[in-house]
């Protein structure tokens, strides 16, 4: 495994760590809420279970049910970033969906032509770009995270996670006004983009691939870094990915259940 997809696998735990809570779970694994938005399904999420042994897959879904609800949230969500296949035959018998999500990198644009020269991304400085973001949250319709989320509580989630100074948000502008959002975290040889979310009408206008080609551009131009990204496999923004020149190196699976009280 190359290391800039180890930490682009990497960067997905962090991602929901940044001003988050944690239970830990049998097997090492994590579970990982923030207050207040805990109904959000990016707001309670559990990894690092691929050490779960074949025997205890079942008292471990267990664990992790009972954590769900004591957090407060009814969306019983994780990821698996390496097989385990007992673990994954008890949760398909417990009811829980899979969704795979490819790891694409990219090294810089390879597409050749300016199409994304009418974009730029503007870092978020202060409530009046924040307002934007929020604008755009409302017109988005489906999440960045692949789900329908209450603009506001997204938004509040969203922030808390830039204050923790290890996510930057931006928002994409086009020759005619804000387009779209895109988050980055920044290491040493990787530049992750996340939450890439483009306001309906700009969808098929190029507006996510300019965001993406841009993004590969600063991250070669300023460092030499790698791009990463994951994408839902076969959805518009796996395929967004795939035109800019990213190529898929890896996955993980995220695996729900909605919890009945």
């Amino acid at each position: 495994m190359s290391s800039a997809l180890t930490t682009l696998l990497r960067s997905d735990v962090d991602y929901f760590q940044l001003g988050a809570r944690n239970h830990p779970l049998p097997g090492g694994s994590q579970l990982w809420w923030m207050d207040g938005c805990q109904k959000l399904p990016s707001g309670c999420v559990a990894f690092g279970m691929e050490s779960v042994q074949p025997g205890q897959a079942d008292s471990w879904i267990d664990a992790l049910e009972t954590s769900v609800r004591d957090a407060g949230s009814m969306l019983s969500r994780l990821y698996l970033q390496r097989d385990n296949p007992a673990l994954e035959l008890a949760l398909t018998a417990r009811g829980y969906k899979a969704k795979t999500e490819i790891a694409f990198l990219g090294t810089g644009p390879t597409v050749p032509g300016s199409a994304h020269d009418h974009y730029r991304l503007r870092p978020i400085a202060g409530d009046r770009h924040w307002d934007e973001a929020l604008r755009v949250f409302i017109d988005g319709q489906d999440g960045p995270d692949g789900y329908q989320n209450p603009p506001a509580l997204w938004l509040d989630f969203i922030q808390r996670k830039v204050a923790t100074g290890r996510l930057a948000y931006f928002l994409i502008e086009s020759d005619s006004g804000v387009v779209g959002t895109l988050g980055k975290m920044f290491y040493p040889d990787l530049l992750r983009l996340k939450n890439l979310l483009i306001r309906p009408g700009s969808r098929m206008a190029g507006a996510g691939a300019a965001a993406t080609l841009l993004t590969h551009e600063y991250a070669t131009v300023t460092s030499g870094r790698t791009t990463g990204v994951f994408g839902i496999e076969g959805s518009a923004g796996a395929a967004v990915y795939s035109s800019t020149g990213m190529r898929p190196a890896g996955r993980q699976t995220e695996w729900t259940r909605w919890l009945i009280s």
